[in-house]
């Protein structure tokens, strides 16, 4: 069983790859991170507060062992913009 973890999971592609992997046996636990709470979240989804701090995130993977990470909040909006620009440490996350 797989314990996800979706930075960016309240953006379009995040949302549908949480509302994807929800569907998944294989997948025990799905936890979206933001920055900010949303208030219109999928119910069958963990989501948490979490600061684009990645030692923050390296915490909390012991303690939700979490096993995958999915990085959507690079994704652009509409517009073509990244809203989250300074989230695009990949390394880090790494």
């Amino acid at each position: 069983m797989k314990n996800v973890l979706i930075e960016g999971a309240t953006s379009p592609l995040g949302a549908r790859i949480a509302e994807s992997l929800s569907r998944r046996s294989e997948v025990a636990r799905i936890v979206g991170a933001e920055p900010s709470l949303s208030s219109s979240w999928h119910s069958d989804i963990e989501l948490i507060s979490l600061e684009p701090d990645h030692r923050e995130q390296i915490e909390l993977m012991p303690e939700y062992e979490i096993d995958t990470v999915i990085l959507c909040s690079l994704a652009p909006d509409r517009m073509g913009d990244l809203k989250t620009a300074n989230r695009a440490d990949v390394i880090g996350t790494m």
